[in-house]
């Protein structure tokens, strides 16, 4: 496994470069974030889980949950428990989209809405450009956005 390379972009500190890619998205679709904004805890299997959600977007009301590819059953159980707990929906994204897998302003992703994952689609104008800003954005070198 590669270790995630921290980055710096918009007055935070991301713990990988993918999240901070997922910043990029968001200030190009004018959505305001919070990045690690505040820790959940719930049960699940009689355990006790701690949980800080990645980001939580005013524009759609929403926490999003930055992940690779795959997502496991323990960060599944985790999207669920925190999308019960919180009321509110929590999507999962993974790497950003290339352009051979997008069209027409659209972005489909994972959606946990209390006891329930199910796939999302997003389609707003200017996706495909803050998409495009996103993949693109250069941190290397002490580069900043």
């Amino acid at each position: 496994m590669i270790k995630p390379i921290e980055t710096e972009f918009d007055g935070h500190r991301f713990r990988s470069r993918l999240e901070a890619r997922w910043a990029v998205f968001f200030k190009e679709m004018d959505w305001d974030y919070s990045y690690e904004l505040e820790g959940y805890r719930f049960e699940y299997k009689g355990e006790i889980l701690s949980y800080l959600p990645d980001f939580y977007v005013e524009e759609i009301n929403a926490f999003i949950e930055v992940k690779g590819p795959l997502i496991n059953e323990i960060d599944t159980m985790k999207v669920l428990g925190l999308s019960k707990d919180a009321g509110k929906r929590v999507y999962v994204f993974g790497n950003i989209p290339n352009i051979d897998k997008r069209y027409d302003n659209f972005l489909e992703v994972d959606m946990a809405y209390h006891d329930v994952l199910v796939s999302h689609v997003f389609r707003y104008d200017g996706i495909d450009d803050a998409l495009d800003k996103a993949r693109k954005a250069q941190f290397e070198h002490g580069v900043k956005g």
